[in-house]
């Protein structure tokens, strides 16, 4: 009986989820919008509507020359963008959350393709919330 629960539709929830792709240059034109649908590229399914996006310049760690201390260094000519994500999905108990088939974790590499607006990139989910 506990088999038939984790995969019946009852366990059908919304989620958002943010994908994190990083080093865009920021002279190329991401024509993403909200309202746009996302669909995963190895399997040509839909995996949610675009809800949010949010750029920032690209930002990594490095070790200073002249002090050997770690300073944020900021590259103006790259930029990271934040895709927030929603879907109705289903919840396996123990196994996560499942989009059309394909389950979805933090942490997952993703080639997500913005048909919308002709784009695909590659970006990493970096969380996952259930939508109240």
């Amino acid at each position: 009986w506990d088999i038939i629960k984790k995969i019946s539709p009852d366990n059908e929830i919304t989620v958002s989820y943010i994908v994190e792709f990083q080093n865009l240059n920021v002279h190329d034109n991401y024509n993403i919008v909200v309202g746009d649908t996302a669909v995963e590229s190895l399997d040509d399914k839909q995996i949610g509507e675009v809800i949010s996006i949010k750029k920032r310049s690209s930002q990594k760690w490095t070790t200073s020359n002249n002090t050997d201390k770690m300073e944020l260094y900021i590259d103006y000519s790259q930029e990271t963008m934040f895709v927030t994500i929603e879907v109705k999905c289903n919840y396996k108990e123990g196994d996560g959350y499942y989009v059309n088939g394909r389950q979805i974790t933090v942490g997952e590499n993703m080639e997500i393709i913005f048909p919308d607006s002709n784009t695909t990139l590659n970006g990493r989910c970096i969380s996952i919330e259930k939508v109240k």
